[in-house]
């Protein structure tokens, strides 16, 4: 895996494992996530329950650090994402994480990625 700061190298970690109880540890208590096409999210609490929703679509899934680029506490990581859905087909797409931290843990991320790609798979679900 490509170099990381420490709290981004576990986040995909625990991501990738879909383990949400080690992952609350890496955010701050006033947390922020912001990501294409769903809502602000304040709070760690918040923050932590993005994540079990928008990976229930997938059976498996898979980021994969492909590029960081840090600048002061700010971490901007590229990423392959690579996941089968609920119908059994794989798919995969390009996304970029842009991380803000303090004090070693995660203050705000904002995730990217073509929205309309995963729309158009989702929609096309059985």
């Amino acid at each position: 895996m490509i170099d990381l700061p420490a709290a981004i190298q576990s986040y995909f970690v625990f991501a990738n494992s879909k383990n949400w109880l080690g992952m609350a540890d890496l955010f701050t208590c006033d947390a922020e996530l912001r990501a294409v096409g769903a809502r602000p999210r304040y709070g760690r609490d918040d923050v932590l329950a993005f994540y079990p929703k928008t990976t229930s679509a997938w059976t498996t899934n898979i980021d994969t650090p492909l590029r960081c680029t840090t600048s002061g506490s700010v971490a901007v990581v590229e990423l392959l994402f690579n996941g089968v859905d609920t119908s059994g087909r794989p798919f995969e797409f390009d996304a970029v994480d842009v991380f803000d931290l303090s004090e070693a843990r995660i203050r705000k991320v904002s995730i990217w990625y073509d929205i309309a790609a995963v729309q158009a798979h989702m929609k096309s679900l059985p």
